[in-house]
């Protein structure tokens, strides 16, 4: 009858430890998930941000300025590029203001971005360790989960 006992306290012990790391596992897929819904969100910000840009540019850009270096100003989402087009210093002080902002804040989001995709890299890591050890057969049971689109 011991001998029994130790056996289910050590089925029960495992059977616990497979529970935990389908936790664990989910745990680190919301994380994922929450990460890449960050980044898709700053895309569409930055974006944003650059198509306004873009509408003060060209309503500031001289009216007799060539069509063709008015659309390459406009395709250019770099602010250090753009301040190297001449007739940039033309343009108003408010809007060569709204380009220093913006490139400010495309710094800051760069460095997030570096932040975000070394966080998915160590949960990648984690991820893996843990589907090893699981023999990989949970994850087709998250597979519908993971792809429920960003609700933010």
């Amino acid at each position: 009858m011991k001998s029994l006992s130790l056996i289910l306290v050590i089925l029960l012990w495992f059977s616990g430890c497979k529970n935990q790391d389908q936790l664990e596992l989910i745990s680190i897929l919301n994380e994922e998930r929450s990460i890449f819904c960050q980044l898709t969100k700053m895309k569409e910000s930055i974006a944003t941000d650059w198509d306004q840009m873009n509408m003060l540019l060209e309503q500031s850009l001289s009216p007799d300025m060539p069509e063709a270096e008015k659309n390459n100003i406009l395709k250019v989402r770099n602010a250090s590029l753009i301040r190297m087009f001449e007739s940039f210093k033309e343009v108003d002080t408010s809007v060569q203001m709204a380009l220093l902002s913006l490139e400010e804040k495309d710094r800051k989001m760069v460095e997030k971005i570096v932040e975000l995709k070394a966080q998915l890299s160590d949960l990648s890591k984690r991820k893996n360790v843990l589907l090893k050890k699981m023999g990989g057969n949970f994850m087709t049971e998250l597979a519908i989960e993971q792809t429920t689109p960003c609700l933010e």
